[in-house]
């Protein structure tokens, strides 16, 4: 399957989400402090890398669903799927922004303590978004290509 564009396709979006869930529990393990287990947690340098090495692979990966018309496939298979196809790729966008944001806050020094529990409560908000997108993304191809569509 994987010699043909729609498996280099899939292939490499399976790659790319297992990057993004990686650099997903970095961020949800960021803290200032030691971990229960002594290792040392991500500090403010450690979390702007992750969220910027995030963003990289994101931009990329949208990019290739977007270019490999991953969800319009699905929509040529199950029409009625389409409008949700397309809100789903007008998120990309957002999601980006709303990343970009959180980047800008994590990247500015001059920030009080406190202000890193507003970063950690705007990361859990994005990566439940990122999350909540990600499944919406999966049931729509899962609708699109093992549902019964009445095709005989």
């Amino acid at each position: 399957m994987t010699d043909t564009p729609d498996g280099v396709l899939a292939t490499t979006l399976e790659e790319q989400h297992a990057e993004i869930r990686e650099l997903i529990e970095r961020l949800k393990r960021r803290s200032s402090g030691p971990s229960e287990d002594g290792e040392r947690k991500a500090t403010g340098s450690d979390t702007s890398a992750t969220l910027k090495k995030l963003e990289a692979v994101l931009v990329d990966h949208f990019a290739l669903e977007e270019k490999g018309k991953y969800l319009a496939s699905a929509s040529a298979i199950a029409p009625r799927l389409s409008e949700t196809a397309n809100r789903l790729l007008r998120q990309h966008s957002e999601l980006l922004d709303q990343l970009r944001s959180i980047i800008a806050q994590a990247m500015d020094a001059s920030r009080p303590e406190a202000a890193g529990t507003t970063l950690d409560k705007e990361i859990q908000r994005f990566t439940h978004h990122l999350g909540n997108h990600d499944t919406a993304e999966n049931q729509l191809i899962q609708a699109a290509y093992f549902d019964d569509h009445g095709g005989g």
